[in-house]
């Protein structure tokens, strides 16, 4: 059994809608089944819209991943799979576990993108070399 999870536990989620006279609510009701928030935080990009963030997996971060506007694809890699998300609709959002790697490309000029996180910032946590990446879930630890 693998230690560490798969790209297979990343999951796509669907929001509530909630259509009013002016307005549409999209809604995550419940976390607690995915884990506890503790961490929000808002990542906009104004001046060009081929940008690339991510690339970092975290040790021990849960995230949910939101793009209320704008567009990203989103590639998260397991260290033996990799799979690609697009994010174009606040009607979305993505699970991330531990473990897993991410790269988010913008598609679109003034992209918004909100994450929610189950733990508070520690540099720490973060894997930020594929390679060391790679040498963790395979298990060599040469690095």
């Amino acid at each position: 059994m693998q230690k560490y999870k798969t790209i297979d536990d990343v999951k796509m989620i669907d929001l509530n809608v909630i259509k009013s006279k002016n307005a549409s609510l999209f809604i995550f009701d419940d976390a607690s089944d995915l884990f506890e928030i503790k961490r929000i935080f808002t990542i906009t990009r104004h001046d060009e819209f081929d940008y690339q963030r991510g690339r970092h997996a975290h040790k021990k971060d849960q995230q949910i991943v939101t793009c209320p506007y704008g567009s990203i694809d989103f590639l998260v890699s397991d260290g033996f799979n990799k799979k690609s998300y697009k994010l174009d609709s606040p009607k979305n959002a993505i699970y991330i576990p531990c473990y897993i790697w991410t790269e988010t490309d913008y598609l679109k000029k003034n992209t918004v993108v909100t994450v929610y996180s189950s733990n508070a910032y520690d540099e720490q946590s973060y894997i930020r070399r594929y390679d060391e990446f790679l040498s963790i879930v395979k298990g060599d630890n040469s690095l």
